[in-house]
């Protein structure tokens, strides 16, 4: 639960149970993190990983239990400009360019304007080490390692507090992955990561969702187990 100090809880799901269509998604679930924590969430595709995410996203309504943003009933509409959401095939709007794509939250969530926004998303595109060459390009111009970057730098462009990430590293190679992997690490001293993934991603938790159960296991453990890739 919430703290004061230097690891104080960030946010917290108390025995949380969803259904969609009388299906049981979701059974007592429990889970937290800190400030500056990375965390991993594993399981089978369909375990409900995605719909927990959507909880945290205020896109989906839970049935019983608690939700908790620093000790206190997450409200979505309060804290939406403090999460920020990379969706796994990185959603770009195609019309727009890399720089337009990564300041539409800075105009329409922050509400700046035009100018300030654009700053802003400079130097968010930068820090995920693409370059100005980039800002000009259209997503059909893009790798898939430069989509994922744009997406990272669009969802972190608000600076918020946590941020979910959907299978970050699907679709890279070796090296693209551990590129990416030491990006979303250069991020924690500032940031709450949560990765939904596949893939081993060093972090400082695992979660696995398992028959619409959440267990927290050891990272010796995880790398054992047949929901990680390598």
């Amino acid at each position: 639960m919430y703290k004061d100090g230097d690891m104080m809880s960030l946010l917290d799901c108390v025995k949380i149970n969803t259904k969609i269509h009388k299906e049981i998604i979701h059974e007592d679930l429990d889970f937290s993190i800190k400030k500056g924590e990375i965390v991993s969430l594993m399981g089978r595709s369909g375990s409900g990983k995605t719909s927990f995410a959507n909880i945290l996203l205020g896109f989906m309504k839970i049935n019983s239990g608690s939700v908790l943003w620093k000790g206190k009933k997450l409200d979505i509409n309060q804290v939406k400009s403090r999460i920020g959401f990379q969706p796994q095939n990185g959603a770009l709007l195609a019309d727009k360019t890399v720089l337009e794509n990564v300041a539409m939250p800075l105009r329409y969530v922050a509400n700046f304007d035009w100018d300030l926004s654009f700053e802003l998303a400079m130097n968010k595109i930068l820090l995920t080490g693409l370059t100005e060459k980039d800002f000009c390009k259209y997503p059909h111009m893009l790798s898939g390692g430069m989509i994922k970057r744009v997406s990272l730098a669009r969802a972190m462009s608000i600076d918020p507090e946590l941020l979910i990430l959907d299978e970050p590293l699907s679709g890279l190679d070796a090296i693209s992955s551990k590129q990416f992997e030491n990006l979303i690490w250069s991020l924690s001293h500032s940031t709450s990561v949560i990765c939904i993934t596949h893939n081993f991603i060093k972090s400082h938790k695992y979660y696995i969702l398992e028959n619409k159960k959440i267990l927290q296991l050891k990272e010796e453990e995880i790398k054992e187990s047949e929901y990680v890739k390598f």
